[in-house]
């Protein structure tokens, strides 16, 4: 089997996964501005509503990724990639039309859903088209995309916000989500074993008790994901420091992916050669750390540290949770098995939104951070044992 990272398809299926996410974490420093400000809705609202993605997310990765083992990954990955972009093409008519929390509200629903689809397929591809021995390193490089879209989604957003308004950002986003379908149509199905039959409950319980460990883990650490996303701008912003420019609250971002992207191309090859449970420990305490020096901050500089750290220890908490979670799947259930082990990451994501709303409503934007520092320390106990030994570095 060739290596994935040398075939097109693996790079169209990069790309897919950097366009889902960089719209998905674009708009989540907007969401709440853009609920509280065309809605005249408290924080607590906004919360909610910037929410319903991941809680779609939740809901329907799980579903996409039967439906990818029944039916074939690129027809329900462009399935996706159609939701999203109707949810986008919806919010923006918000902005031109009736203004109704409602449609709002269903604009985030499909765009966590349809986004979701795309990323539960993505993921299932690389598992699928990766020799074992290198799977590792595969999830590393395709997890860049992840954090790619993390630095750059949120620039992207604000600095459009920033320049030509709200409604200009939904239509940008819109335009990468239709370029994310160009990429799942033209990428090619991966040599599957034959379609999986219908789920049964029994084998339903298997795969969730397989996932369900590493998942609360991956809820913890991208509820922190959720919140850094979601409010470190406005935290910042609050404490007097610009939101755009060299030194704004958004170029942190960029710090964070070039940290990471350092630490990936440094420790490439870690997942493949080290058990991935020590990994994970370390990168729920690393967590910790940067939210905490997040939560404290009123400085660009204190704040890029912040962000650096968060950078180093996000990069293999991807590809060591996720061979935690696929490593006892059967083949013609690793689709499913993967999307309920990314149902718990959207959980994160929903937990992180929505409790976020509220701390900050009760205790202020500080404390949002501090309470998702303390509950990356709570999942420690979750995290199971390595499920295999690791092989030898080629």
């Amino acid at each position: 089997m060739r290596r994935p990272a040398t075939t097109v398809t693996f790079w169209l299926v990069f790309g897919a996964s950097t366009l889902e996410n960089a719209t998905f974490n674009g708009t989540s420093p907007v969401i709440a501005r853009f609920v509280t400000g065309s809605f005249g809705a408290s924080p607590a609202a906004a919360g909610v509503i910037a929410a319903l993605a991941p809680l779609s997310s939740l809901v329907w990765q799980p579903i996409a990724g039967h439906a990818a083992d029944r039916y074939g990954y690129r027809l329900v990955g462009v399935a996706g990639a159609v939701a999203a972009l109707a949810g986008f093409l919806l919010t923006l008519l918000t902005t031109v039309g009736p203004q109704t929390l409602a449609l709002a509200g269903l604009g985030r629903i499909l765009i966590g859903g349809g986004g979701a689809s795309v990323a539960t397929v993505a993921t299932a591809w690389v598992v699928a088209t990766s020799p074992r021995a290198s799977r590792g390193q595969a999830l590393s490089i395709f997890g860049l995309s992840v954090w790619i879209a993390f630095a750059l989604g949120p620039v992207i957003g604000e600095n459009v916000y920033q320049t030509s308004g709200f409604a200009a950002v939904w239509l940008v986003f819109a335009a990468m989500t239709a370029a994310m379908l160009f990429c799942v149509a033209f990428a090619v199905e991966p040599v599957r074993p034959e379609p999986a039959g219908a789920m049964t409950l029994s084998g339903l319980r298997e795969v969730v008790s397989t996932v369900s460990r590493p998942g609360v883990v991956a809820a913890a650490a991208w509820a922190g994901q959720a919140v850094i996303t979601t409010y470190l701008v406005v935290l910042l912003e609050s404490r007097g420091l610009a939101t755009d420019g060299w030194f704004g609250a958004a170029s942190l971002f960029p710090v964070f992916a070039v940290c990471l992207i350092a630490s990936r191309v440094l420790f490439s090859r870690l997942t493949d050669t080290t058990p991935p449970r020590p990994i994970a420990i370390g990168g729920l305490l690393g967590i910790t750390a940067g939210l905490l020096i997040l939560s404290a901050t009123s400085s660009f500089w204190t704040a890029a540290l912040g962000a650096a750290l968060l950078g180093f220890v996000y990069a293999p908490m991807y590809p060591a949770l996720t061979l935690l979670a696929s490593d006892g799947l059967p083949a013609d259930h690793r689709a499913v098995g993967l999307g309920v082990f990314s149902s718990f990451t959207a959980l994160g994501m929903a937990a992180g939104q929505f409790m976020g709303g509220f701390v900050d409503e009760w205790l202020g934007l500080g404390w949002v951070f501090v309470v998702t520092a303390a509950l990356q320390l709570l999942a420690l106990p979750a995290l199971p044992p390595s499920a295999r030994t690791a092989p030898p570095a080629p």
